[in-house]
C-alpha cells in the first residue's frame, strides 16, 4: 500500500516484502 517493495530491518535479519 504505497511502496512496491518494503524493507524491514529486524533482529533476525532483513526481510524484504513486496510483490
Amino acid at each position: 500500500m504505497g511502496a512496491a517493495s518494503k524493507i524491514i530491518d529486524s533482529d533476525e535479519g532483513t526481510l524484504e516484502i513486496g510483490m
